[in-house]
């Protein structure tokens, strides 16, 4: 059987990224999930790695040199792949590892996003987003791939949206991105306003970089105002709720903009998304670039904690809001085939 192999890394959102394009673009593949790594990530081996790989592709992998030579650099568990396998990564220390486990196989080799340490043209696939371009890219995507597609979040909020529940979505501290006891208070008493002003609910879903203190303040707010909450589900109070569920039903999305995968999952929903972030944010390499790029586009609206509250909603929503037309899974097939059959026709 195709296998479509993931190299895990230790970071939880690349890993889920990863596993939502196996999960949802091939699943005839069996899935392997991998943890590889170099025994040693110093330059001056660079030579010698790019050396192994040349090797590889003139014996094959399954000439007894070069099992030994990838045995010798790599970290991993031993795995046969054919040319009908793929392998999949992300991240710079797992472009040497992707290239010296399918070199000499034929496998293909799919990077999300733009090497930094091997010639691009070194991957059959290279996969861009506005959070991590690449160049040349096989593949551009408008969101990152996100836990769930929009087709699955029809059939989840098959029941028409209640137009009075709005859902806020709480990250936390993030490089560029600091949240104060002011800012959650500010952010607390605008949602506040809003509910008054526009009479509707909150349901709101903390993550763990929020943290109780930040919970505390918002709940000692909506205490004094129960019926603008539907519902609080606190991460600090043990209680969990996926993302997909926590925005059906949903008329409106507002996320703060320290969460990537969070901004993805409401933009990928083609609900009017607010995007909020701290009056004093700074630059964030994976958010900033992302909540820009939907911004220009219409698919959702920047704001601060301290502004937010004075945004004519009704108008935006009206005059200028424009949901996303695809979602990631779609613009991927569509791309993916077109280059296939460039490849096929020599072009």
């Amino acid at each position: 059987m195709k296998k479509i192999v993931v190299l895990l890394s230790r970071n939880h959102g690349s890993n889920q990224q990863l596993l939502s394009i196996a999960k949802y673009l091939y699943r005839d593949f069996q899935l392997e999930e991998v943890h590889v790594s170099l025994f040693s990530h110093a330059p001056p081996l660079f030579p010698l790695y790019h050396g192994i790989i040349r090797l590889s592709k003139r014996l094959g992998s399954n000439h007894p040199v070069t099992k030994c030579l990838k045995r010798l650099v790599l970290r991993a568990r031993p795995l046969s792949l054919t040319c009908s396998d793929i392998v999949l990564a992300k991240t710079g220390r797992y472009e040497f590892p992707a290239q010296l486990l399918a070199a000499g196989s034929g496998a293909r080799t799919i990077y999300l996003g733009q090497p930094r340490r091997m010639n691009s043209k070194a991957f059959d696939c290279l996969v861009a987003t506005p959070s991590t371009p690449a160049d040349p890219a096989t593949i551009f995507l408008e969101t990152l791939p996100t836990s769930f597609t929009y087709e699955a979040f029809q059939k989840s909020s098959s029941a028409r949206a209640d137009k009075k529940l709005w859902v806020m979505l709480l990250g936390g501290n993030a490089r560029g991105y600091t949240y104060t006891d002011q800012s959650w208070s500010a952010l607390a008493q605008a949602m506040l306003d809003l509910a008054k002003a526009h009479q509707i609910r909150w349901r709101i879903s903390s993550s763990p970089r929020t943290g109780c203190p930040a919970e505390s303040l918002i709940k000692q707010i909506f205490a004094q105002n129960p019926g603008y909450l539907e519902s609080f589900i606190c991460w600090g109070d043990n209680q969990r709720k996926s993302v997909m569920d926590c925005l059906c039903h949903a008329d409106m999305a507002f996320v703060t903009e320290d969460s990537a995968s969070m901004l993805c999952e409401a933009v990928n929903s083609r609900l009017p998304t607010i995007a909020i972030r701290p009056d004093n944010a700074d630059h964030n390499n994976l958010t900033t670039p992302l909540a820009v790029y939907h911004h220009q586009k219409g698919s959702l609206l920047r704001t601060t904690c301290g502004q937010l509250a004075t945004i004519d909603l009704h108008h935006w929503r009206t005059t200028q809001f424009t949901a996303l037309r695809q979602c990631w899974t779609t613009q991927w097939q569509h791309q993916e085939n077109r280059a296939l059959t460039h490849k096929t026709q020599g072009i």
